[in-house]
């Protein structure tokens, strides 16, 4: 079996139930996002209906850049929340742990979920066992284990997952099963570093005359949009041949082109 079909195989148990808590050790590059994205799409096949999901997170940064990400998929994001009710009632929340109050309803009910995820895991738990110690920080930790306990399925993501997550789940009575995810692309890569920008672009134009597939990695997505102008404007390529990726590209798009 295939590292590829190992995976598919602990994500189809961790729909099914038959296994519910999933862990993915995953380093930066290897399609977290992606696989978190096709995971509740198929979720949501499995049940018929919009899943309850809820990501928790322990910075506010990650928060919104997880947000960034699912917010097609329907989900809310604490801070913009806040003062509100609405975050108990979302089928799918984005959460910092320190706010995991924000989901329980009246009378502290804990909400049910069909998946809880749990990203960057060791920091998530070193950050809640290090602030358990006054009355509300144990609280926040008590209503943090019960609404993981009672997930219907949970999945764990952290590039270092380790001994911390593995004792905490296994206290919780959710045996952890570990998958390392080391996927990485089989092409070579070589790099050549230049100040000559002038050059740069005239062996791009060359490269592609000659029918090579390019990549351009920039900083500015308004550089990317001027050279595929600049490109279409010299006749190099048609302007529906050049893609490109930046932080407005709907994830959608990118599975469309076998980019992810």
């Amino acid at each position: 079996m295939t590292a590829t079909e190992c995976l598919s195989k602990m994500v189809d148990q961790l729909l099914s139930r038959e296994e519910p808590t999933l862990c993915i050790q995953n380093p930066m590059g290897t399609g977290k996002t992606f696989l978190l994205k096709k995971l509740i799409r198929e979720l949501e096949k499995l049940l018929g209906k919009s899943a309850r999901v809820c990501v928790v997170t322990y910075r506010t940064t990650l928060s919104l850049s997880m947000l960034a990400s699912l917010e097609d998929l329907g989900f809310i994001n604490y801070l913009d929340m806040k003062g509100t009710d609405k975050l108990q009632l979302a089928d799918k929340c984005i959460v910092q742990l320190d706010s995991i109050g924000m989901v329980m309803r009246s009378g502290r009910i804990i909400p049910h979920y069909d998946l809880v995820v749990l990203d960057e895991s060791e920091s998530t738990l070193h950050h809640a066992t290090a602030r358990k110690h006054g009355v509300r920080q144990r609280q926040t930790f008590d209503a943090f284990c019960s609404i993981v306990k009672q997930a219907d399925r949970l999945l764990v993501m952290d590039a270092l997952l380790g001994r911390e997550t593995r004792a905490y789940l296994r206290s919780l009575g959710r045996p952890p099963r570990v998958v390392r995810n080391t996927w990485r692309s089989d092409t070579p890569r070589v790099f050549e570093f230049t100040n000559d920008q002038d050059t740069w672009a005239s062996e791009l134009v060359e490269r592609l005359r000659q029918g090579h597939n390019c990549a351009v990695a920039s900083m500015s997505a308004t550089k990317l949009h001027n050279l595929k102008a600049y490109l279409v404007e010299q006749g190099v390529l048609e302007w529906e041949d050049i893609l490109i990726y930046d932080s407005q590209t709907n994830d959608d798009i990118k599975m469309q082109n076998d980019v992810i």
